[in-house]
């Protein structure tokens, strides 16, 4: 199986060259620099520059702010084209293309996954895709999904479920493992298994030194806020959770160095499991140093 899509996550693609960087006092100086120099062009000696009052200023501010929404206009119309930064039933428009529509209650987040992974269900289930495609859409409650090949012509496709409960409910996974059985849905050589994910539990507990004057419990609100984050949105099958990772989401503001001890190594994960934080303890040490 190869997956010729999924590597590119759509969160880090730049911002498109197309769209142009607003500037209200820009286009109003623009504005009122043009009109100024066609009136002088045409014998009228005329400056406004420093007279916020003068009906010609106005008009000018009047302009430019229209402008100004005109342009807004146009970068959200060549938002609304490109799936990344899509939304709402601009989305669904770019879904239709590729027969995929949205599902009942579904997000613009998940269903811009969806899209992006419909060119690799073009071959049934075929590449790795293909399989997370259809595993997303016949269970719309997933958040993610993978395919492994455990031996050639088998095929292992696991489902995760938002938190608390990681783990979908055995009619669901029925439900998918029918769909497979089809020989419309894959390869005829393929048995596939639909499981729940593999759970590797870790705990995180931290040290860290802060620098002299912070307020400790406002750091560590912005840490437990920070590391929360990061947990949210690395929760997926397959993600490898780092300590680095860990440590940077850590670093805020007045945190001189963190001593991670929990996990003491990275907690690689594999492509069919997940990983579930067991508990979190966030600790400053009692001598702080410059």
């Amino acid at each position: 199986m190869t997956e010729r899509f999924n590597a590119i996550d759509l969160t880090q693609i730049p911002a498109p060259d197309a769209l142009e960087t607003l500037s209200f006092e820009t286009l109003r100086s623009a504005i009122l620099a043009d009109g100024v120099a066609r009136m002088n062009a045409n014998g009228v000696a005329y400056n406004v520059n420093v007279l916020e009052s003068d009906p010609f200023v106005a008009l000018v501010e009047a302009y430019a702010y229209r402008e100004l929404n005109l342009r807004a206009r146009i970068n959200d119309a060549v938002r609304a084209v490109l799936l990344p930064s899509s939304w709402g039933s601009n989305l669904d428009n770019i879904g239709a293309p590729f027969d995929t529509p949205r599902n009942a209650g579904e997000s613009d987040g998940a269903y811009q996954q969806r899209i992006h992974l419909a060119p690799d269900a073009f071959s049934n289930a075929g590449p790795t895709g293909g399989y997370e495609y259809w595993a997303r859409t016949i269970l719309p409650t997933a958040v993610d999904a993978s395919a492994v090949m455990t031996t050639p012509g088998t095929v292992r496709v696991a489902v995760l479920y938002p938190a608390p409960n990681p783990v979908p409910p055995a009619a669901d996974l029925q439900t998918l493992a029918q769909f497979f059985a089809t020989d419309d849905s894959k390869p005829l050589t393929d048995v596939v298994a639909v499981t729940g994910p593999g759970i590797v539990n870790v705990a995180i507990t931290a040290i860290s030194e802060l620098f002299p004057g912070p307020d400790q419990a406002t750091v560590q609100a912005s840490q437990t806020t920070a590391l929360n984050t990061f947990l949210t949105a690395s929760r997926k099958l397959g993600f490898t959770l780092a300590r680095s990772a860990i440590i940077a989401a850590l670093q805020q503001g007045g945190v001189k160095s963190v001593n991670l001890t929990s996990p003491p190594a990275d907690v690689a994960i594999d492509a069919s499991s997940v990983f579930n934080v067991t508990g979190i303890s966030l600790n400053i040490a009692p001598n702080r140093v410059s």
